[in-house]
């Protein structure tokens, strides 16, 4: 038996192992890519059902959040301090999604979409108020309109 021509046998067999194993941990991991995205975009869309739950649960609140997107000078003191928790809330979802979105584990034509629909609420001169007191959205609202303008219009609160 030549000793040589076995330790080549072995040579191979541990490459093809080496390859296989390499070819198991690549859809390992585009399995776990497509468990997380889906996983995040449940994670949005709850988030943004539960503001849409409240909200239509609630006519004053929406008649807030409403009347808030046209002019915070609408709006009661009180009424200006919830407009801004509802804002807290849209635009923590937004700014969690553009994190993920920057951090690659959230996919960037989902986020694309979800950016357009920020973009439109900032263009509000409720937003406009809301942005006036907060910094914490800073980078979120400097992306949003850094972003190329596709024709997209404010959303109609008048529709």
């Amino acid at each position: 038996m030549n000793w040589e021509a076995i330790g080549a046998i072995g040579e191979v067999l541990g490459a093809v192992g080496v390859i296989a194993t390499l070819v198991y941990l690549t859809m390992q991991v585009r399995q776990n890519t497509r468990s997380i995205n889906s996983n995040n975009s449940n994670n949005v869309m709850t988030g943004f059902n539960q503001l849409n739950v409240a909200l239509a649960a609630d006519a004053e609140t929406a008649q807030i959040l409403y009347r808030g997107f046209l002019g915070i000078d609408q709006l009661s003191e009180v009424e200006r301090h919830r407009f801004t928790h509802l804002m807290n809330g849209f635009f923590n979802i937004f700014r969690n999604l553009y994190h993920q979105y920057l951090d690659g584990t959230f996919p960037e034509t989902q986020w694309h979409i979800w950016a357009l629909e920020a973009r439109q609420l900032m263009k509000t001169p409720g937003v406009e108020y809301f942005r006036e007191r907060t910094k914490s959205y800073e980078d979120l609202f400097r992306y949003l309109e850094e972003m190329p303008d596709d024709s997209q219009q404010p959303l109609s609160l008048h529709s």
